[in-house]
């Protein structure tokens, strides 16, 4: 009796207070562990903050999401997804070499973060996202973050990063030093490439001597 006893009160602590191997597929969409009736602490009050390392994304081009306490405190638990403006479904996917951490799926493959155990995981953390193959538009880094049973915050999120697509622009110079205008033979050209992130058409500029 005593056995059966100890054996059903561990499956409840278990149940109860146990996700110590990540977060169950009920807080994908909410964000919030399923603590019983705990409620999340203000996310303005989070000791921790979700930085991403860009202020645009580009299809095929990885974004670093870092995860920084304002002090020494130290999360044991954490769920964190890269979710469009006014949506809850995740979107791209991540890279984790942080301890006790590991890949999950809640919509696709490895579109969410979490911890695979209960230990203290370092005041620094940084997660590699790499983002859709298609604009997804503006894009905010979501996560709750677990300090112990009864303290967690819900739903931390970063500042918006925008969609980009690489553009090349080309600008090139024709410097003359000759009044003629045919420049075919000119040793004085430069042609000049120019690398820009922001969403700009290809241009042409033509500058040479016009007499």
């Amino acid at each position: 009796m005593d056995l059966l006893f100890f054996v059903l009160l561990s499956s409840v602590i278990h149940g109860t207070y146990g996700r110590a191997t990540g977060a169950g597929s009920g807080s994908c969409e909410s964000l919030i562990p399923k603590h019983s009736d705990i409620e999340s602490q203000p996310a303005d009050t989070s000791p921790w903050t979700v930085t991403p390392s860009a202020t645009s994304y580009t299809p095929g081009q990885t974004i670093d999401v870092t995860i920084q306490a304002s002090g020494g405190q130290q999360y044991i638990g954490i769920l964190l997804q890269a979710r469009p403006a006014g949506s809850n479904v995740p979107v791209g996917t991540w890279v984790t070499n942080v301890a006790d951490t590991k890949l999950k799926e809640c919509t696709n493959a490895d579109d969410s973060v979490t911890h695979s155990s209960d230990s203290l995981k370092p005041v620094t953390t940084t997660f590699t996202w790499i983002p859709p193959s298609s604009n997804a538009g503006s894009i905010a880094f979501h996560a709750t973050f677990v300090a112990d049973y009864a303290t967690f915050w819900a739903d931390v999120t970063s500042v918006y990063i925008s969609y980009s697509t690489s553009k090349t622009l080309y600008l090139i110079l024709y410097m003359a030093t000759s009044k003629n205008n045919n420049h075919k033979n000119n040793s004085n050209c430069v042609v000049v490439f120019l690398k820009t992130d922001t969403p700009l058409p290809v241009v042409y500029y033509l500058i040479g001597d016009s007499t």
